[in-house]
């Protein structure tokens, strides 16, 4: 079979395949067909460089680290929701996230999830002045915000 290229009446080229010889050289190959009709094939995958895979996900908070905030912040034993406590875990992954972001400034998605925990943070504060201001003067003394 060798390969035809006839015009059609609007002007639109069409492969036609004409039967030739099996032997002859008109007859196509995998590899002409491969060259006229496809692209270049895919460079193949590189694996994933260990160094990089063993990298934390930016916004997590491994179980010790966790732990240990939960111990500093909380009012009482098998207390986690309290707003000391969620203030100081999303203070935690905030920072974890600025480091992140700069050194990937395109990475707007993770800047997305940023702006989110810090308007979350920024109403616990608020609700934790309206109710006690004792509590939130302890708080962000002892986190450092609000400059």
């Amino acid at each position: 079979m060798s390969l035809d290229i006839a015009v059609l009446p609007p002007g639109r080229p069409c492969a036609r395949m004409i039967q030739a010889p099996a032997g002859s050289a008109d007859a196509p190959t995998a590899s002409r067909l491969r060259a006229s009709f496809m692209s270049p094939p895919l460079p193949p995958i590189k694996a994933r460089d260990p160094a990089g895979a063993s990298e934390e996900h930016p916004v997590s908070l491994d179980r010790d680290k966790k732990s240990s905030i939960l111990a500093a912040h909380r009012r009482h034993d098998g207390d986690t929701g309290s707003p000391e406590v969620q203030i100081a875990l999303l203070t935690q992954r905030i920072n974890q996230l600025s480091e992140h972001l700069k050194a990937h400034k395109k990475d707007f998605h993770s800047r997305r999830g940023l702006l989110k925990m810090v308007s979350t943070r920024r109403r616990l504060l608020t609700y934790l002045l309206r109710h006690d201001q004792e509590r939130y003067r302890q708080i962000v003394e002892k986190l450092g915000l609000r400059g």
